[in-house]
């Protein structure tokens, strides 16, 4: 959705005003916060979801439309918001075939999804350091450097040694008969 502070366009669609109630949502007052255009990935409530609803149960993109700052001031505010199914991410974590749980981290270090839903991360602010894992639980993190406003998250998955473990064993066992068969085979070959 467009949000605009040019009141002579209609309210509908994809088009939307910059009311006082959009500057005070929590995703406007994060955006001020961001320098230029670059923009932001927070989780928020659904817009049709304004008033009470299940918590910040979404993730939307924000940005400013200012691309021609260069030319000065511009005289209206526009404001890009596009917001992502819940349902899709949701989708898209529980597609995974892993028996551990994923936390996608923030800068600070705040849960913003996890499959672990014992935890209440849609309700709550939780800080993956306060978590209790399991002590047999190993960690595997992965950055998003190469994207500008997933800069400082991270993507940690923890998942029981016991699953890594059988998994390398498997694959060590397989490599062993390989092996034996390549022996006898070549061996059986230059007799």
């Amino acid at each position: 959705k467009i949000y605009l502070d040019n009141m002579t366009l209609l309210d509908s669609g994809g088009v939307g005003h910059l009311t006082d109630r959009t500057r005070n949502s929590d995703w406007y007052r994060e955006l001020e916060n961001a320098s230029g255009s670059d923009p932001v990935l927070l989780r928020t409530t659904r817009e049709n979801q304004l008033t009470g609803g299940n918590g910040r149960d979404t993730f939307a993109l924000v940005r400013r439309m200012n691309n021609f700052s260069f030319l000065g001031p511009s005289k209206w505010e526009k404001v890009l918001k596009i917001e992502l199914r819940p349902q899709t991410l949701d989708q898209v974590f529980s597609n995974l075939n892993l028996s551990g749980h994923l936390y996608l981290l923030d800068g600070a270090g705040r849960v913003e999804y996890s499959t672990d839903s014992a935890i209440g991360w849609r309700k709550q602010t939780i800080y993956y350091q306060d978590l209790e894992l399991p002590e047999d639980a190993i960690e595997f993190t992965t950055g998003f450097g190469d994207v500008a406003y997933l800069e400082d998250w991270k993507l940690i998955g923890v998942i029981p040694d016991e699953e890594v473990l059988r998994e390398v064993r498997d694959s060590r066992d397989f490599i062993v008969w390989l092996a034996l068969l390549n022996l006898l085979v070549s061996s059986s070959i230059i007799y």
